[in-house]
């Protein structure tokens, strides 16, 4: 595992595989490749027309995803070049677990734009203004434990909290000494 500065200080991501791209890089690649969302709305077009986004085509649901997901990495990257931290704050201001009694390492997990997105990006919240994304999914079912591919979400945010805390990373101190000693 190996964690990628995206914006010092405030944004960060992780590689789960020595020979893969990170996080960042996966997630809107494959939110902008218009085949491989094709093949996924097609597989999962029960979820897509079960009646929560009304009546909509995968042809539909292609170009409303790459159109969201553009708008999504443009946003971090002004973000991340301006400065924005509060804005990123806001962006990941929902915790992807109602656990308040989780008060360091918080799981979050950010929207696209439209009132009713599918796109979630997840990350952990290191300190105010600061996180590390490690993953993303076009959900659309209630609960991420409902279909593989956001389950598999779930894991890897486990995955990568437990290798924080087995390095004795809880805050973006500690983010900033390991990426220094890769």
């Amino acid at each position: 595992m190996e964690l990628i500065t995206i914006f010092a200080d405030i944004l960060y991501t992780v590689k789960f595989n020595k020979n893969g791209i990170h996080e960042f890089a996966k997630v809107f690649n494959e939110w902008s490749d218009p085949e491989v969302l094709f093949d996924f709305f097609e597989d999962n077009k029960s979820d897509l027309n079960s009646g929560f986004f009304g009546k909509i085509s995968v042809e539909e649901a292609v170009m409303i995803t790459i159109e969201e997901a553009k708008y999504l990495e443009d946003l971090l990257i002004f973000c991340g070049k301006n400065g924005g931290k509060t804005a990123l704050d806001i962006f990941f201001k929902h915790d992807l677990y109602d656990w308040p009694q989780i008060k360091e390492l918080v799981p979050k997990k950010g929207y696209g734009k439209r009132k009713k997105s599918w796109l979630r990006l997840y990350a952990i919240e290191l300190s105010e203004e600061c996180y590390v994304i490690t993953g993303g999914a076009i959900k659309l079912t209630r609960k991420l434990k409902e279909r593989p591919h956001t389950k598999k979400e779930l894991k890897k945010i486990e995955k990568f909290i437990d290798f924080l805390k087995e390095n004795g990373i809880y805050n973006n101190k500690g983010i900033i000494e390991t990426i220094e000693l890769q």
